[in-house]
């Protein structure tokens, strides 16, 4: 009967102090600022790495011979000849022919011969030959 006695006063008197929560919250807050601080420190250095190293990829992407200057709007040569009006078209196991540009769909059949499509880009005739070609 005393242990129920005590223990149950101990209970009805017990009172949590106010100034001791105030600061075992502000101990947990900042506690917890300090490891968020860390987290983010720690994950800023690989977003950083990331970003410099993207961007150098880039860089040597859109500039792959160091030293040599390309001009916005610069493009690289292609198989379309604008002073001829001709294009080179292939099939594709790699034959290639050169075409006019005044086409746009043009077919090749086995033999290597190039024929013009009809409108809509269908083949020159319905015999099963004419695979598309495609601009080099």
């Amino acid at each position: 009967m005393l242990g129920r006695y005590v223990m149950e006063h101990t209970m009805e008197t017990w009172a949590v102090d106010p100034e001791w929560e105030r600061a075992y919250q502000r101990r947990i807050n900042d506690v917890t600022g300090q490891v968020i601080g860390m987290h983010n420190a720690l994950s800023a250095q690989p977003r950083r790495f990331s970003a410099q190293s993207a961007s150098s990829t880039l860089g040597q992407l859109n500039h792959p011979n160091p030293g040599v200057h390309v001009r916005p709007g610069e493009r690289r040569p292609t198989s379309i000849n604008t002073t001829l009006g001709t294009k080179q078209v292939c099939d594709a196991i790699g034959r290639c022919q050169s075409v006019s540009t005044s086409n746009d769909a043009y077919f090749m059949d086995h033999s290597g011969n190039v024929r013009v499509g009809r409108a809509g880009g269908a083949p020159p005739d319905n015999s099963g030959v004419w695979p598309q070609t495609y601009t080099q």
